[in-house]
């Protein structure tokens, strides 16, 4: 079953419902090519996706927001329908050597036959029925494998254009390791309180200058959460410290150590640690790379394609949502 998503697939199962299990449900959403959708079908549907963005049908207050979920998930159905019936007509159906494995992998997944059990009927289906609905799925990604995704193909020339426009892209910024040994300055702190605090750090400094280790200071004296790592921030890149510590830091040279900071947030000594240069990645090397976005980018429209076409040959009636 090549090239199978299994995590998408699981995915998509959430967002479907047994026929068998719901098949004496009245009301019908939309039927496809005579095959009907319930509207317990649907509504389950629905439930589920909206478990999946956090929040439940309670939670919407808007007629017309619901109206669009529904119709969404509603379309979504439509699209396995009738990918499912191109699986059938076009001899794609999964058979069970195919099905089973990942039947059993997501069973594995459970702790025990009653949790497993419990799953799919929140789910609204049993075993057999989502061994059926999981045989749908399955065949559903072989027909794409075959009439869509094994078509698709990304040139040299398409990799090359795609570096060259997103060249930002596969630049590393330059980088630094810095520590630092912060005393806090409290909003609207009197000028003496703000003297004392950097007579303090100019203490300090003094010590680090005549030998101190400035790791062992930070861990002692730092008022700021990197204290306990020895003042350590890590390396990071412009854009991510306030203006005055970013500027003060990238002007450092590696084991410099800089004259008192002040930033919002209080008075600061730096001392840099290493510094990486920017980096710009070659093209070679980022081509494998590029070669998979661009052909995920191109499977994803095609497989919209494909389904836009099979609703566009197929005969769907949709009740009133």
């Amino acid at each position: 079953m090549k090239n199978l998503d299994l995590l998408s697939l699981l995915m998509l199962l959430l967002l479907s419902a047994a026929t068998a299990v719901n098949a004496s449900e009245i009301g019908t959403a939309a039927t496809v090519e005579g095959t009907r959708i319930s509207e317990r079908q649907l509504q389950q549907a629905v439930d589920n996706y909206l478990q999946q963005q956090g929040t439940n049908v309670g939670a919407i207050r808007d007629p017309n927001r619901f109206r669009e979920v529904r119709a969404k998930v509603l379309d979504v159905l439509i699209g396995q329908e009738l990918l499912w019936q191109a699986a059938s007509r076009d001899e794609t159906v999964a058979d069970d050597a195919e099905v089973d494995p990942v039947f059993r992998q997501y069973r594995a997944q459970f702790d025990g036959d009653a949790a497993f059990a419990a799953k799919l009927r929140e789910g609204g289906y049993n075993q057999d029925s989502f061994f059926e609905d999981l045989r749908r799925r399955i065949s559903a990604q072989k027909w794409i494998d075959k009439f869509v995704r094994d078509r698709l193909e990304v040139s040299a020339d398409e990799v090359h254009a795609f570096y060259l426009e997103n060249a930002q892209e596969f630049t590393q910024p330059e980088e630094i390791r810095a520590r630092h040994i912060l005393i806090k300055l409290e909003s609207g702190v009197d000028d003496e309180a703000r003297e004392n605090a950097r007579v303090l750090l100019s203490g300090i400094r003094q010590k680090i200058v005549g030998g101190g280790d400035f790791a062992a200071l930070a861990q002692q004296l730092s008022q700021g959460p990197s204290a306990a790592k020895g003042g350590d921030l890590g390396y990071f890149s412009r854009g991510q410290m306030v203006a005055p510590f970013e500027e003060a830091a990238f002007a450092l040279a590696p084991g410099e150590v800089s004259e008192i900071v002040e930033t919002r947030f209080g008075l600061h000594l730096i001392k840099l640690e290493d510094r990486k240069p920017q980096v710009q990645y070659a093209e070679k090397d980022m081509s494998e790379k590029i070669h998979a976005y661009l052909m995920q980018q191109k499977y994803r429209r095609a497989v919209d394609e494909a389904v836009d076409r099979l609703k566009a040959e197929a005969l769907i009636e949709k009740s009133n949502l």
